[in-house]
């Protein structure tokens, strides 16, 4: 199947890290949402940037708000 740019960039794959799902979602004027796929392309799930915050202790929510820092400069 062949996606679309701006739907591709708003996807991640169960077998990524959390750190790629942060850094797809930082990115300004994408979609506040990125969807799941397992190895055979079918949608699992979704993650919200919501999701990200509240699954964070305050420590990595800090450092989770400094990485999105530099990743917008």
């Amino acid at each position: 199947m062949v996606l679309s740019d701006e739907i591709q960039r708003n996807i991640v794959y169960e077998t990524d890290s959390i750190a790629t799902a942060l850094r797809k979602i930082g990115v300004p004027n994408h979609w506040r949402t990125l969807f799941v796929l397992d190895d055979q392309q079918r949608v699992v799930g979704s993650i919200s940037d919501g999701d990200l915050r509240r699954g964070q202790s305050f420590r990595q929510r800090r450092r989770f708000l400094l990485v999105l820092f530099f990743l917008l400069l």
